[in-house]
């Protein structure tokens, strides 16, 4: 029984809240992990001498293009949600102009899936938006191009973890923009399917 308990609250706290509580928990802890980071680099300069420098590049141009394609699929989302959003309203204002009249309970599935697609929408656009937000970036300065090879190397490295932590952020933002679009792709869907059938129904 408590096993079926948690796969329900898994299942909503995935797909129904769209993971936004997981995407906030994840910040913070990413955020403090980041704290602890920037704490160590000024209380105990890193050195890294078991990692070349060209392993440490290619980490960081791959983290860039990783960050560089969330902020695509971000982007992306805004634009879908734009055109479904116009799609929306265009069919609820033909809706309207149809003069159906519906049922009671009819008039609550629709109001019902009018409303989750429009909160589904809201929170692809706000999460994405974040997602979009996140540009925080370590790199190394011209002063600390002069410090000793060693501690360059390693202060490469943590600005590498850092980056990493940074896209972490952005990448569970995305995903739940991404998860919000679906969720209001889906009710979209079935609000078009009930108007659908209320256009075709025969008139008496």
């Amino acid at each position: 029984m408590h096993s079926v308990l948690a796969s329900i609250a898994s299942f909503v706290m995935r797909n129904v809240l769209a993971d936004f509580l997981a995407a906030m928990k994840g910040e913070r802890n990413f955020r403090k992990t980041q704290s602890e980071l920037l704490s160590t680099l000024e209380d105990n300069p890193p050195t890294s001498p078991e990692i070349g420098d060209t392993t440490i590049a290619s980490h960081t141009d791959r983290e860039g293009a990783r960050r560089k394609s969330l902020e695509e699929k971000a982007r992306s989302n805004l634009t879908v949600v734009s055109v479904c959003s116009t799609l929306v309203f265009a069919g609820l204002s033909f809706l309207i102009g149809q003069g159906i009249t519906v049922r009671p309970h009819t008039r609550i599935i629709l109001v019902t899936l009018f409303l989750l697609q429009v909160a589904y929408f809201a929170g692809s656009v706000v999460c994405a938006l974040k997602a979009l937000q996140i540009t925080r970036t370590w790199v190394v300065s011209t002063d600390e191009e002069r410090q000793p090879a060693d501690f360059l190397r390693g202060l490469r490295l943590r600005y590498l973890e850092l980056n990493e932590l940074e896209t972490n952020i952005k990448a569970n933002w995305t995903s739940v923009s991404f998860t919000c679009l679906r969720n209001a792709v889906i009710s979209l869907l079935f609000f078009a399917a009930t108007v659908g059938v209320l256009i075709a129904r025969p008139t008496k």
